[in-house]
Protein backbone atom coordinates (compact mmCIF):
# COMPACT_ATOMS: atom_id res chain seq x y z
CA UNK A 1 0.00 0.00 0.00
CA UNK A 2 2.55 2.44 0.86
CA UNK A 3 4.56 1.81 -2.45
CA UNK A 4 1.39 2.39 -4.14
CA UNK A 5 0.96 5.44 -2.11
CA UNK A 6 4.35 6.54 -3.40
CA UNK A 7 3.68 5.15 -7.01
CA UNK A 8 7.24 3.63 -6.50
CA UNK A 9 7.01 0.96 -9.52
CA UNK A 10 9.74 -0.34 -11.43
CA UNK A 11 10.97 2.29 -14.03
CA UNK A 12 12.54 1.39 -17.55
CA UNK A 13 15.96 3.08 -17.99
CA UNK A 14 15.04 6.12 -20.50
CA UNK A 15 17.97 8.52 -20.34
CA UNK A 16 20.53 9.03 -17.12
CA UNK A 17 18.76 12.80 -16.86
CA UNK A 18 15.44 10.93 -17.04
CA UNK A 19 16.22 8.80 -14.59
CA UNK A 20 17.69 11.44 -11.88
CA UNK A 21 15.00 13.63 -12.35
CA UNK A 22 12.56 10.66 -11.57
CA UNK A 23 15.16 9.66 -8.92
CA UNK A 24 14.74 12.95 -7.40
CA UNK A 25 11.05 13.08 -7.95
CA UNK A 26 10.79 10.08 -5.57
CA UNK A 27 12.61 10.92 -2.67
CA UNK A 28 10.74 14.46 -3.12
CA UNK A 29 8.07 12.17 -2.49
CA UNK A 30 9.31 10.17 0.25
CA UNK A 31 10.28 12.92 2.20
CA UNK A 32 7.31 14.80 2.23
CA UNK A 33 5.65 11.58 3.18
CA UNK A 34 7.91 11.71 6.21
CA UNK A 35 7.39 15.10 6.97
CA UNK A 36 3.42 14.47 7.09
CA UNK A 37 4.10 11.28 8.93
CA UNK A 38 6.10 12.99 11.45
CA UNK A 39 3.67 15.93 11.84
CA UNK A 40 0.73 13.09 12.52
CA UNK A 41 3.03 11.65 15.21
CA UNK A 42 3.09 14.74 17.05
CA UNK A 43 -0.39 15.35 16.87
CA UNK A 44 -0.92 11.65 17.78
CA UNK A 45 1.20 12.19 20.65
CA UNK A 46 -0.02 15.82 21.74
CA UNK A 47 -3.93 14.81 22.00
CA UNK A 48 -2.97 11.19 23.94
CA UNK A 49 -4.91 9.03 20.72
CA UNK A 50 -3.89 5.91 19.67
CA UNK A 51 -1.91 5.31 16.01
CA UNK A 52 1.36 6.51 16.92
CA UNK A 53 2.92 2.75 16.54
CA UNK A 54 1.26 2.59 13.30
CA UNK A 55 3.14 5.56 11.88
CA UNK A 56 6.30 4.57 13.25
CA UNK A 57 6.58 1.06 10.97
CA UNK A 58 5.29 3.46 8.36
CA UNK A 59 7.89 5.73 8.68
CA UNK A 60 10.53 3.17 8.86
CA UNK A 61 9.38 1.56 5.69
CA UNK A 62 9.83 5.21 3.67
CA UNK A 63 13.51 4.86 4.94
CA UNK A 64 13.83 1.51 3.47
CA UNK A 65 12.30 2.68 0.48
CA UNK A 66 14.66 5.70 0.04
CA UNK A 67 17.83 3.58 1.04
CA UNK A 68 16.80 0.92 -1.52
CA UNK A 69 16.56 3.75 -3.87
CA UNK A 70 19.79 5.02 -3.12
CA UNK A 71 21.69 1.64 -3.66
CA UNK A 72 19.94 0.99 -7.11
CA UNK A 73 20.88 3.79 -8.05
CA UNK A 74 24.72 3.43 -6.98
CA UNK A 75 24.44 -0.19 -8.91
CA UNK A 76 23.50 1.42 -11.94
CA UNK A 77 26.08 4.60 -11.47
CA UNK A 78 28.51 2.31 -11.79
CA UNK A 79 27.85 -0.79 -13.81
CA UNK A 80 26.51 1.55 -16.74
CA UNK A 81 29.55 2.84 -18.19
CA UNK A 82 30.27 -0.78 -18.94
CA UNK A 83 27.40 -1.32 -21.09
CA UNK A 84 26.14 1.99 -22.23
CA UNK A 85 29.06 4.47 -21.91
CA UNK A 86 30.93 2.80 -24.18
CA UNK A 87 31.22 0.72 -27.71
CA UNK A 88 32.53 -2.73 -27.47
CA UNK A 89 33.28 -5.14 -30.57
CA UNK A 90 32.51 -8.37 -29.98
CA UNK A 91 34.39 -11.22 -31.79
CA UNK A 92 32.79 -14.40 -32.72
CA UNK A 93 35.23 -15.70 -35.41
CA UNK A 94 35.27 -19.51 -33.31
CA UNK A 95 31.88 -19.84 -32.53
CA UNK A 96 31.01 -19.08 -36.51
CA UNK A 97 33.74 -21.70 -37.59
CA UNK A 98 31.97 -24.47 -35.19
CA UNK A 99 28.66 -22.69 -35.73
CA UNK A 100 29.46 -24.03 -40.02
CA UNK A 101 30.00 -27.47 -38.66
CA UNK A 102 26.94 -28.56 -37.59
CA UNK A 103 24.04 -29.87 -39.60
CA UNK A 104 20.60 -27.82 -40.70
CA UNK A 105 18.96 -30.16 -38.61
CA UNK A 106 20.98 -29.22 -35.55
CA UNK A 107 21.15 -25.25 -36.83
CA UNK A 108 17.46 -25.44 -36.28
CA UNK A 109 17.61 -26.29 -32.98
CA UNK A 110 19.93 -24.23 -32.46
CA UNK A 111 19.02 -20.53 -33.81
CA UNK A 112 22.08 -18.58 -33.77
CA UNK A 113 22.28 -14.84 -35.67
CA UNK A 114 24.58 -12.70 -33.56
CA UNK A 115 23.86 -9.52 -36.16
CA UNK A 116 20.42 -9.20 -35.16
CA UNK A 117 21.33 -8.86 -31.15
CA UNK A 118 20.03 -5.66 -30.34
CA UNK A 119 22.67 -5.24 -27.93
CA UNK A 120 21.52 -1.68 -26.14
CA UNK A 121 18.01 -3.50 -25.33
CA UNK A 122 20.19 -6.97 -24.36
CA UNK A 123 22.08 -4.66 -21.72
CA UNK A 124 19.41 -2.43 -20.42
CA UNK A 125 16.08 -5.11 -20.56
CA UNK A 126 18.29 -8.44 -19.38
CA UNK A 127 21.79 -7.42 -18.08
CA UNK A 128 20.52 -4.40 -15.72
CA UNK A 129 17.46 -6.56 -14.98
CA UNK A 130 19.63 -9.62 -13.99
CA UNK A 131 21.85 -7.49 -11.78
CA UNK A 132 18.66 -6.11 -9.62
CA UNK A 133 17.86 -10.08 -9.33
CA UNK A 134 20.65 -11.78 -8.69
CA UNK A 135 24.02 -8.63 -8.01
CA UNK A 136 21.56 -6.73 -5.87
CA UNK A 137 20.68 -9.72 -2.95
CA UNK A 138 24.17 -11.35 -2.60
CA UNK A 139 25.64 -7.71 -1.86
CA UNK A 140 23.13 -6.79 0.69
CA UNK A 141 22.65 -10.33 2.24
CA UNK A 142 24.27 -8.88 5.29
CA UNK A 143 21.60 -5.88 5.84
CA UNK A 144 19.24 -6.07 8.80
CA UNK A 145 16.91 -4.64 6.51
CA UNK A 146 15.62 -6.56 2.90
CA UNK A 147 15.52 -3.75 -0.57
Amino acid sequence: MLERFLEARRVRFVSADEARARRVAFENRIDRAQALIAGLRKLLAATRLPGAQSLAGWSTSLRTLGLQAAFREQTLNQYLPFVLHNRYIFESENIRAAYALISEKEKELLPWSPERIDWRTYWVNNQIEGIEKWVQPEAVKGWTFRL
